[in-house]
């Protein structure tokens, strides 16, 4: 197999500066080159997605790296700004969309501007959400194989479809390989993760366990007249194969009286005849709480691939049941 440079340049820089490279193709004077129209290809597929608009030639480009923190915009024929946030893994942090935003359309007040959000890994519902609501269009690894569409060609292009495309497929690999084979492989999970997310409504992922990302949902628990209804969030959260039940109470609530409290709701609802569950001890130090832990999750085949519907069922099944602790107390 021809080796591919994205196997080594795995990082943000790296996937900017292949964009940067792509975009500066766009130029007239290269009409004619397979390059030019894998150019152009990307720049209209933004600007039809965001402005409904499209460019028939681009005379001018003027490509602006790491303005203002700006990952790179570009200056198009001096009428048009496309900026880009690039991401591979990672994902935002604090209001930079909206800061980046603001900055261009205070600088350039008289372009059409278009953002544009490239994740080449997954992207995360809650990122979606977020990404759209500071108004940038969202091109994630399904998208960036529509623009890419030679996968086969043996250029830079190429090489950067085909790494989208095995990323792709070490994400779904959780559907196929046996279990002992991915396991411990922290992609292999990314996807799993990214399948119960989209499967049970509610869900996301979120850091837990000393910064690694774990599968969550949050359990309605507004269930009965009490002072504990304002003082705690609780989550199912599935950290690789155990889920476990978390409260999370709110500055200066007892942890030991919240867990005491919760414990009591699981026991009178016979909650705990859930196969291998057991009660976790309680912690007066710790704020977020572990109540109920089951330690094994995963149901898997004859051929030891996992059954990613009876593992769904399993835990729309867990919680339900402490859903009906909660609205059964009194």
């Amino acid at each position: 197999m021809r080796p591919n440079i994205f196997n080594y340049a795995t990082s943000e820089l790296s996937q900017d500066a292949f964009f940067c490279w792509l975009l500066e193709w766009s130029k007239e004077e290269y009409v004619g080159e397979e390059l030019n129209t894998t150019s152009l290809r990307l720049i209209n597929y933004i600007l039809e997605k965001t402005n409904g608009e499209k460019v028939t030639s681009v005379k001018q480009i003027e490509i602006i790296k790491q303005e203002a923190k700006i990952d790179f915009y570009a200056k198009i024929n001096n009428n048009t700004i496309i900026l880009f946030e690039s991401k591979t893994e990672t994902q935002f942090h604090d209001d930079q969309l909206s800061r980046y935003r603001k900055y261009i359309e205070n600088k350039y007040r008289n372009y059409q501007i278009s953002c544009v959000y490239i994740k080449s890994g997954i992207t995360w519902k809650n990122e979606r959400k977020y990404v759209a609501e500071a108004n940038y269009f969202v091109l994630d690894n399904i998208e960036l194989l529509s623009v890419f569409k030679n996968y086969e060609n043996e250029d830079l292009c190429g090489d950067f479809a085909k790494s989208v495309l095995s990323k792709l497929d070490i994400y779904n690999s959780y559907n196929s390989l046996q279990f002992n084979e991915w396991k411990n492989n922290a992609t292999a999970w990314l996807g799993f993760y990214s399948y119960l997310e989209n499967k049970i409504d509610g869900s996301g992922v979120g850091f837990w366990a000393g910064g690694k990302k774990t599968w969550f949902t949050l359990v309605n628990h507004y269930w009965y007249d009490s002072e504990m209804d304002t003082e705690i969030d609780i989550s199912l959260v599935m950290e690789r194969r155990m889920i476990t039940i978390d409260a999370n109470p709110y500055e200066d609530v007892d942890a030991e009286k919240c867990q005491k409290y919760l414990t009591e709701i699981i026991c009178r609802n016979n909650f705990m005849d859930i196969e291998g569950s057991f009660l976790n001890p309680i912690s007066k130090n710790n704020k977020n709480i572990r109540i109920v832990t089951i330690p094994d999750i995963l149901i898997q085949d004859l051929n030891d691939v996992i059954n990613v519907e009876e593992i769904t069922d399993k835990i729309m099944g867990i919680i339900n049941k402490f859903n009906n602790c909660l609205n059964t107390f009194k």
